[in-house]
């Protein structure tokens, strides 16, 4: 008697990217929210964390310079290999942050 698995997939693995961005250094990272850190807090380790803020993208969907930890939060992010994000395309990242006003 044996035990049959059955195997799924799932779709976010099997589903093809719409891009595939190439991941860069950058000099001087952009002042991320504490939001975009806060959440990878228990996951990833301070160092990494670290590592990851010296990163960026350039984001198909915004046309612009966008930072790894936002990129990797984004509901397009699909996975990141070998130095590349593929990326579904489908809703870009909430960035740049929208600067809060105080007019009181």
């Amino acid at each position: 008697m044996g035990i049959k698995h059955e195997v799924t997939s799932f779709p976010a693995m099997t589903e093809e990217p719409k891009y595939v961005v190439e991941i860069f250094a950058v000099e001087k990272p952009d002042r991320l929210p504490s939001e975009y850190t806060e959440q990878l807090k228990g996951v990833i380790g301070p160092r990494k964390i670290a590592a990851l803020k010296k990163e960026a993208v350039m984001c198909p969907l915004t046309n612009s310079q966008v930072p790894f930890l936002v990129c990797f939060q984004c509901p397009s992010f699909m996975r990141r290999i070998k130095g590349t994000v593929h990326c579904s395309g489908k809703e870009p990242p909430k960035w740049p942050p929208r600067p809060s006003r105080s007019d009181t």
